[in-house]
């Protein structure tokens, strides 16, 4: 399993607690180290390799099950990333990647940000739709599953 944007790894480390073998890339080398000693605290083996999600350091089809956990749908460039995360997924994979709703607290925290730290605005209001991230989806896949939770 690859996590693409892993952050300090949450999504990894549950996968690793599941026995999957995992790889966790990030652009941001203080959140691999962070990741790093999460995953040794808990003995965990999870790979951590500084890369941006936009250019994947990976062969094509080399991993079962892409995702990306908030990662993508914050990045200022994320339609670049998804046709990478379908080009390192095997045939008949699966590609995942969540967002915040469209409403709610975390959009609410956005606006508000965006006022106080406007150099942030753009990266910040960055914000998919449904419909806009299943369509940069379905661009790379034969079958999109959009679920609100």
């Amino acid at each position: 399993m690859l996590d693409v944007a892993a952050g300090d790894g949450n999504t990894a480390l549950a996968a690793a607690r599941r026995g999957a073998v995992v790889t966790a890339v990030d652009i941001t080398p203080a959140e691999i180290e962070r990741g790093r000693r999460r995953a040794e605290a808990e003995r965990l083996a999870v790979e951590w390799l500084e890369a941006n999600a936009q250019e994947l350091p990976f062969r094509d089809a080399s991993f079962d099950c892409v995702l990306s956990t908030f990662g993508v749908a914050l990045e200022p460039y994320g339609e670049r990333a998804a046709p990478e995360m379908f080009r390192v997924v095997r045939s008949g994979g699966v590609v995942g990647a969540t967002k915040w709703a469209d409403e709610g607290y975390f959009a609410r925290l956005d606006e508000l940000e965006a006022k106080v730290v406007p150099e942030r605005r753009d990266v910040l209001l960055e914000r998919l739709t449904e419909e806009e991230a299943a369509g940069r989806f379905a661009l790379h896949s034969s079958s999109v599953e959009v679920r609100e939770r």
